[in-house]
């Protein structure tokens, strides 16, 4: 492998496949290898809310209950409001609001309430007598857990309860059936009629809608089974809640330590379709997926290997037929089998996945996965591109089909943009596939107009789709087109700080060449299909060519594509707008500006190509001298001093990049170096005049050259004249 395409590969990979980091304000944000890919588990978004960090945060039963009351009057009244008049008022509260139905009273306290005042204005009695048995059930409860309650036959507090259960089960209707169905089951519960509280349930189970309410129900049916001695059922019941510390108790496993392994087993012995063992597989990897990425060497497995035993009890669970996802669970042994780098054992086992009866979540994440371990195991060959189209096809309909308010909300305020954060998960195995596995294997294979297609694609797609972008800062805070933002935003994170700059910034311009041609002229449907779902602007790639052709020192070439650049497009540029384009490339003063910096790099390149035909037909040796060194110094500075001519950033690397690059240490500055070293030396030796050598070098701020190889010129009398000036020459 020569040089160039060890830079090519080293600078690409550092760009696909380093760490995550943690930037300040947001939580960590992953390169394209790290997103997170394995899921059998789909959390419902309803039951999240957000934390004071925006991060995920699991609602509780209270609030997940109010919202069940809000969504059932169909009104947008505060979930703060139903809270309160739910859980915070009395017995005698509500008896007060039943009376508000029939003597309206709007300076009534409890009116300031919306839940409470929706309930008076709409004479809603079904819910007021519900809410009122609620309180007393709850009332009651509340004195029989009291210290100096001792129970005695035929007491007021039993009493009561049976009353409560007789009234809850009398319900006959269907609006409230799961609310007084909880009542019943917890008055039934508390005074001890534990086979009227499974007789119960037995009889209401298949009549009440799944959801929060019935499996608040559940826990109550389990204990009511463990006293009547079914602990089997008890277990079971509790197997299906995900309970595992009840389940652990049932088992008189209570106290002793056990790992997720083990209560993984329990829990599917009695259950074996319980959510809890897919919910605990997948918190587990994510576990996994959190340690290795950026912690470990990619040789040191010790993470993964450590997760042998979730692998061999998920092949048991698929093989022995008792869940009705099998295929969940090879998906599982395939996915750890992978990251313990046994690729074609992982390949095999996904074949069983495949195979296997699974639901529609886990086939979509087999599909994604087969992906990723095609472009692991098969050759770059045209039996694969072809099955990558049709692979791509299905994802990119994926991409289309799930975008979502949040997801184009988080993509409008640069939470993509900005350094990789991960938050939708069918562009993220977009990315993640493409840049880190299919790209560098196209490289590898010599394809680069592929590979910058496919990078194009993955960086751009989501982009396209959502179309918007917010930009500017404060009052000046607007969100427009991804076209607005690019002539509009101070600052464009997009394109000079993602994949696809970074592969087309190192490829070599050639390439880049070719890659535009394909643009224009594509060959294949493949092309096509690549070219419409990437950022196709042909003013940026052209740009890009011109400045590499300077970066190379090729300025015919660089006349022509930065010809063909409109003026306008240079006041898009982060270089132009954070005022790198005001130098001038022809002093060696370094504070000297140009008093017109329009057309910037284009003026350059004409000005370089002027000069190369001046010095092949200039037969004066001293003019020829004067403008070689012009040229020379073209050359320096614009790897120098007006850097923004020929890169887009100067440094370590660019933003949002995790890349390591010495500009001084690449083929183009070192040629232009000693290109330019090599003119100076060659201009000075033509020199046949004094007087105009002096004079060059004075102007080059080579006093001390001046004075000492020209003392008679008017240059080195300038000097002496001044020569507190030039102390240090």
């Amino acid at each position: 492998m020569n040089l160039r395409i060890c830079i090519i590969v080293n600078v690409l990979l550092f760009s696909l496949l380093s760490t995550r980091q943690a930037y300040s304000c947001w939580g960590p944000c992953y390169t394209p290898k790290d997103y997170h890919t394995f899921r059998i588990y789909e959390e419902d978004k309803q039951l999240y809310t957000e934390d004071e960090y925006g991060h995920p945060k699991l609602k509780s039963e209270v609030m997940l209950n109010c919202e069940l009351w809000q969504k059932l009057i169909g009104e947008a009244i505060p979930v703060k409001d139903i809270y309160e008049a739910v859980y915070k008022s009395t017995y005698e509260d509500i008896l007060r609001m039943s009376q508000l139905i029939v003597l309206p009273n709007a300076k009534d306290s409890l009116m300031q309430n919306q839940f409470v005042k929706w309930i008076v204005g709409h004479k809603d009695r079904e819910i007021a007598e519900f809410l009122q048995l609620a309180k007393l059930c709850e009332k009651i409860r509340w004195e029989q857990s009291s210290p100096w309650y001792y129970p005695t036959d035929n007491d007021h507090v039993s009493l009561t309860l049976t009353d409560v259960a007789v009234q809850a089960q009398a319900y006959a209707g269907k609006r409230l059936q799961d609310r007084y169905a909880l009542q019943a089951i917890r008055a039934l519960f508390a005074t001890a009629q534990y086979d009227k509280c499974i007789n119960y349930w037995n009889d209401m189970h298949d009549k009440l809608p799944d959801g929060l309410l019935k499996k608040m129900i559940q826990p109550y049916v389990a204990g009511a089974y463990f006293r009547t001695g079914a602990i089997e059922k008890a277990k079971q019941i509790y197997a299906e809640c995900g309970d595992v510390n009840s389940l652990l108790y049932c088992a008189g496993k209570q106290g002793k330590q056990t790992n997720e392994i083990e209560q993984m087993e329990l829990v599917y012995k009695y259950c074996p379709n319980s959510p809890m063992l897919a919910q605990t597989a997948q918190r587990l990897i994510r576990f996994f997926e959190e340690m290795s990425n950026g912690w470990c060497e990619p040789s040191d497995r010790r993470w993964w290997a450590s997760c042998l035993p979730l692998y061999e009890w998920a092949l048991k669970v698929g093989s022995e037929g008792r869940t009705d996802n099998p295929a969940m669970w090879y998906y599982t042994a395939a996915y750890i089998a992978d990251k313990n780098g046994k690729v074609q054992k992982a390949s095999d086992l996904l074949t069983k996945a495949e195979h296997s009866r699974g639901d529609k979540f886990t086939k979509e994440s087999i599909k994604i996965l087969r992906i990723y371990l095609d472009a692991k195991l098969l050759p770059c060959s045209a039996a694969y591109e072809q099955r990558l189209f049709s692979q791509l096809q299905w994802l990119d309909q994926k991409i289309k089909d799930n975008i979502d308010v949040r997801v184009v909300k988080e993509t409008a305020d640069g939470y993509y943009l900005n350094a990789n954060i991960s938050y939708y998960y069918w562009n993220d195995m977009l990315r993640k596939i493409v840049l880190s596995n299919i790209v560098p294997k196209y490289i590898a294979r010599g394809n680069y107009v592929r590979a910058i297609q496919l990078a194009n694609m993955a960086d751009n797609r989501l982009y396209n789709l959502v179309d918007k972008q917010s930009y500017g800062v404060g009052q000046e805070a607007k969100t427009g087109t991804m076209s607005e933002y690019r002539k509009n935003a101070r600052w464009n994170y997009s394109d000079y700080s993602n994949s696809l700059f970074a592969l087309i910034d190192t490829i070599g311009v050639d390439r880049v060449i070719a890659y535009t041609k394909r643009l224009k002229h594509p060959q294949t449907s493949f092309d096509s299909f690549l070219n419409a779902r990437g950022y196709v602007s042909l003013d940026y790639f052209n740009d890009i060519i011109g400045t590499q052709c300077l970066r190379e020192m090729r300025y015919a070439e660089a006349v022509v594509y930065l010809g063909k650049v409109p003026s306008a497009f240079q006041y898009t540029l982060n270089t132009y707008r954070d005022g790198y384009m005001k130098r001038d490339p022809f002093n060696v003063d370094g504070q000297v500006f140009i008093h017109d910096n329009s057309d910037y790099k284009f003026n350059f390149a004409r000005e370089m190509l002027s000069l190369e035909r001046i010095v092949s037909q200039t037969t004066d040796p001293n003019r020829k001298a004067q403008m070689l060194i012009r040229y020379a110094v073209g050359i320096r500075n614009s790897m120098d001093r007006c850097w923004a001519l020929t890169q887009y950033y100067r440094g370590t690397s660019f933003w949002g990049s995790c890349d390591k690059i010495d500009w001084t240490e690449t083929i183009s500055w070192k040629q232009a170096q000693r290109r330019s070293d090599k003119l100076l030396k060659d201009a000075f030796a033509m020199f046949t005049d004094d007087e105009c050598a002096a004079h060059t070098h004075y102007q080059l701020l080579h006093c001390h050259t001046v004075v000492e190889k020209y003392p008679d010129t008017k240059a080195a009398e300038i000097i002496r004249g001044v020569c507190d000036n030039y102390c240090d020459y």
